[in-house]
């Protein structure tokens, strides 16, 4: 019982993160979005953040069809500043399993996430994807 009580405890407390503040709201316009670095001059641990002349590397990263809690870590590293700390300029673009993993192996995108039921057939059919 106790087991199920944490479980519901913890869909709760995922439900109002969702819905508090901000909910809806990803660190960019809806739809395909820039990452926006944080506004502070120092990273959480109180570095100072990379030179802006630093030269960044642009990173284009495919996620699914709407910004989404499945995709919290991406948005809380971009939030928390963990790419300009690696010097990165992450932009996020949203789209279809199947258009993200098109898209990877057409070059458009750096990066996707999707599921092996768009994966497995890619790759049967010789996109040049991993």
């Amino acid at each position: 019982m106790p087991l199920r009580r944490s479980i519901l405890l913890l869909a709760i407390l995922a439900f109002v993160a969702a819905c508090g503040p901000g909910a809806g709201a990803s660190p960019g316009s809806v739809g395909p979005y820039s990452a926006t670095p944080p506004s502070e001059s120092t990273t959480p641990s109180g570095e100072a953040s990379p030179d802006a002349s630093q030269t960044r590397t642009a990173l284009t990263v495919g996620l699914g069809y709407i910004p989404s809690v499945q995709f919290a870590q991406f948005y809380l590293a971009d939030q928390a500043g963990y790419y300009d700390d690696a010097g990165l300029d992450v932009t996020f673009r949203h789209g279809t399993d199947y258009d993200v993993t098109a898209l990877v192996g057409q070059g458009q995108l750096d990066l996707g996430l999707a599921d092996g039921t768009s994966v497995i057939p890619a790759v049967s059919n010789g996109f040049p994807i991993r």
